[in-house]
């Protein structure tokens, strides 16, 4: 689970079920437990809200990185927040001290969070919970019993997960961290794609690039773009083709990182054409199956027939047909119970 989130720089979790699917393409055999577990049992993996202020799940140890590199950034409204409600900074101290004695025993469900502030309206109760979520003195637990479920609780990340610091580096630091990450999981890819997926400014992301000219190679791939960024390390297995030898497909969640790392080297996957039906509104990825690289179809799960039901762009070939739907009946067949049985945390009201 550890390498699925990290081959990727994290798994796309705002929607409940994406993260599974995500995972159910990169993992072999995968179970719907499996995460769970890795999340709440074995605290290999972390949830938060990070780059471009939507939620990831990050391997424990990358947390940290995520965390600091994005932390002005989404802790700017909240203090906005704060402000705008009259909440100065002694009150919100005795309200985080209030918030850390009602967790001394378990996760607990903002509803009892916001009852447990006695004194703040419900606006202020949950604007300050929202605030020590983002800076890390709580983390996200989901103690729901199905994997397409959500039941929300907080608990203290001091607690929940003892080993992990997320306050260990500093901006830069993390900064520099994150950019290079993004570059070594999905290179080549412009300086647009870098900025549009860490969420930052180009001034950012450009000082970064600047100082890791060494460990960075150019290239044009034609099709795609002029001045690409590749992690040098990585030039060889560019070459190797071997891997691209046998026919391959891939069903995809909603914002399948796969998909997200990218902005304006979208092509490398997607038609003008289909990128018109790939992206909404809002430029969220739908979910998705790529054969060989290509996006050729959407997918859309049926919660009531438990069945991944395909939607092909276009026309497809009827070998290409016959991979999608074999491809799509695996999936529903590893996703067709909504239970998940998992060591999960002790929880409370």
């Amino acid at each position: 689970m550890t390498e699925a989130a990290s081959s990727v720089v994290g798994l796309h979790s705002a929607r409940i079920p994406s993260a599974f699917f995500s995972a159910h393409a990169r993992v072999v055999d995968f179970a719907p437990s499996d995460l769970y577990d890795a999340l709440y049992a074995s605290h290999q993996l972390f949830k938060l809200r990070c780059m471009r202020g939507t939620l990831h799940i990050v391997p424990l140890a990358f947390a940290p990185v995520v965390h600091a590199a994005t932390l002005r950034a989404r802790l700017g409204p909240s203090k906005a927040a704060l402000r705008y409600l009259g909440i100065k900074p002694r009150h919100l101290a005795r309200a985080k001290d209030r918030l850390i004695e009602a967790l001394s025993d378990g996760p607990k469900s903002p509803k009892f969070l916001c009852a447990y502030l006695a004194g703040y309206e419900t606006t202020a109760a949950r604007t300050i919970i929202k605030y020590l979520w983002e800076n890390g003195t709580l983390c996200y637990v989901n103690t729901s019993e199905t994997w397409e479920g959500e039941s929300r609780k907080f608990a203290l990340t001091r607690t929940q997960y003892p080993s992990l610091c997320l306050n260990a580096m500093s901006e830069t630091s993390a900064t520099a961290a994150l950019v290079m990450s993004h570059i070594s999981a999905f290179g080549p890819v412009s300086v647009e794609d870098v900025v549009w997926w860490c969420g930052m400014s180009k001034r950012r992301v450009m000082d970064v690039i600047s100082q890791a000219k060494s460990d960075l190679t150019y290239l044009t791939v034609p099709g795609i773009g002029d001045s690409l960024l590749l992690s040098t390390k990585h030039v060889d297995s560019l070459r190797d083709r071997s891997a691209l030898a046998e026919p391959w497909v891939r069903v995809l969640a909603h914002e399948d990182p796969s998909l997200k790392g990218y902005f304006s080297t979208r092509n490398r996957y997607a038609s003008a054409r289909t990128a018109a039906r790939l992206f909404n509104a809002i430029g969220e990825a739908r979910a998705s199956v790529v054969v060989n690289g290509r996006v050729v179809a959407l997918w859309s799960w049926d919660r009531q027939a438990r069945h991944a039901r395909p939607q092909f762009i276009g026309s497809a070939s009827a070998t290409c047909h016959r991979m999608v739907v074999q491809e799509c009946e695996r999936v529903a067949e590893r996703f067709r119970h909504r239970e998940i049985f998992h060591q999960q945390c002790s929880t409370s009201a």
